[in-house]
This record gives structure tokens, sequence and C-alpha cells, in this order.
């Protein structure tokens, strides 16, 4: 392998390859329909389509912070209203702060678990309190 990467030009390593084949083989592997999976280019590309896709203008995204850039600047891009939540003072996750922001127009809550560039992680039991308390809300 070594050999292989000594022999490869600048342009072929910066070039990312086609998802369609490993997108099939992965997908085959884990036993799910192939449109079920999306392999992205880093996850600046993953970001980006989260928010253009489930992200207008007027809509809300909650952001705890500081946290890794790209989910406001790919936030922001759509023309939705950033709402950022800052972290403690230790750097904790701001459960319940979080939860107070939600709203009606909220469409998104970006958290990095671990977060970038803290490394501070929101644990399980609070993952799932979030995700059961704002399905409550927009249900209602």
């Amino acid at each position: 392998m070594l050999a292989r990467l000594r022999e490869m030009t600048a342009e072929e390593i910066a070039c990312y390859p086609e998802r369609a084949p490993v997108e099939a083989l992965v997908a085959d592997y884990l036993g799910i329909e192939r449109n079920e999976l999306l392999l992205t280019n880093g996850v600046d590309e993953a970001i980006h389509l989260l928010c253009s896709t489930f992200l207008q203008p007027g809509d809300e995204a909650l952001i705890v912070v500081p946290t890794f850039a790209m989910y406001e600047i790919s936030s922001a891009a759509t023309g939705a209203r950033i709402i950022e939540v800052p972290a403690e003072n230790d750097f904790r996750f701001p459960i319940a702060d979080l939860l107070s922001g939600v709203t009606s127009k909220t469409r998104l809550i970006a958290i990095a678990n671990p977060n970038n560039p803290t490394g501070s992680v929101a644990d399980e039991k609070c993952l799932l309190e979030i995700a059961s308390r704002v399905r409550k809300r927009q249900s209602s």
C-alpha cells in the first residue's frame, strides 16, 4: 500500500472517488436499501446537505457554542435565523438552556458530540431527553 501511495499524483490524492459504488457495497453490507445511505465528502458536505434540506428562510437553527463553525455557516446560508446557545461555564452541555430555546420555528438543533473544539460530551440520556421533548413540542 505504501508503494502505491508513493506512485500517486497530487491530483489523484485530492480527488474524491465516485460515491455510488462504495455506497452500494456499504448498504449491502449493512442490509439496508441503497437509497437509505449517503456517504459524503467530509463532514462539511454532510452539514451543508442537512441544512439545505431542512432549513428555509425564517426557520431557526439552535447551535450550542462554541462548536464547529460549519453549523453556523451552512445554516446561515439558507436564510435561517441562528440561535446561539452558550455552553455552561465549564463547557458542560447546556440542556436546560437549549430546550428553553426551542420554538415552533426550530428546524435544526446542531449538537457536535463530542464537541469540537471543547471535547465536551452530551451523554445518551441528555440526547434522548432532547429528542423526546422536541418531538412532543413539534407535534402539539
